[in-house]
């Protein structure tokens, strides 16, 4: 059970105790406390069970609104902490939710600067870097080598579609194999019409 804190006082108590002696006044006052605080019924005979006979049903009422103010009040308190707690865990979700975020959006920008460092890792090679690496694959053309050199300075070692270069030793292995596959002399239609007449031959 609510223990009441307070209670309402009316005139019509006043009124009713003003007319007694001073011993039954106190007598009626103290019943009043002990009955709404503690529950405790009086048993009075004579004038002082008239006037609680009064008083009684007015205490009565003042108890059970009290109480229920209470009641209320504590359900209410209640109500705000879990208001409070469901806001505070939305909070902490959301929380959670921008940390996730700004690990997401911090891996991005890592994986970003991670391709920018790779892609300015770049160093253009020399002329000497190209004829020395020329000897090293059996290629010793330096007139070829400067030529590549000066085609890709001038273009400023980025690619057909502009794409900065990462491997120019590879770059420059495809140069030499396809001007390779280039030099080598063109069969005439008549020539490979004449092979596949000597390979049906042999069959």
């Amino acid at each position: 059970m609510n223990k009441i804190e307070s209670f309402s006082f009316f005139r019509s108590y006043h009124e009713a105790l003003k007319e007694l002696c001073d011993r039954d006044k106190k007598a009626l006052l103290v019943a009043i406390v002990n009955y709404v605080f503690d529950d405790i019924t009086p048993d009075f005979k004579g004038n002082r069970k008239c006037v609680w006979a009064l008083i009684e049903p007015t205490l009565k009422v003042s108890k059970s609104k009290a109480s229920n103010a209470r009641k209320k009040s504590n359900e209410n308190q209640n109500e705000i902490k879990l208001k409070s707690n469901q806001k505070h865990n939305s909070n902490f979700d959301l929380l959670r939710i921008k940390d996730k975020e700004k690990d997401k959006d911090k891996g991005i920008k890592e994986c970003e600067r991670n391709i920018k460092e790779k892609s300015t890792d770049f160093t253009p090679p020399t002329l000497a870097d190209i004829i020395n690496f020329s000897k090293s694959i059996d290629f010793n053309d330096e007139e070829y080598c400067e030529r590549f050199y000066n085609h890709y300075q001038s273009v400023g070692w980025v690619n057909g579609a502009g794409i900065k270069i990462q491997d120019w030793k590879l770059l420059f292995k495809n140069w030499v194999k396809k001007d390779k596959e280039k030099s080598k002399p063109q069969k005439s239609k008549m020539d490979l019409v004449f092979e596949q007449f000597l390979e049906e031959e042999d069959d």
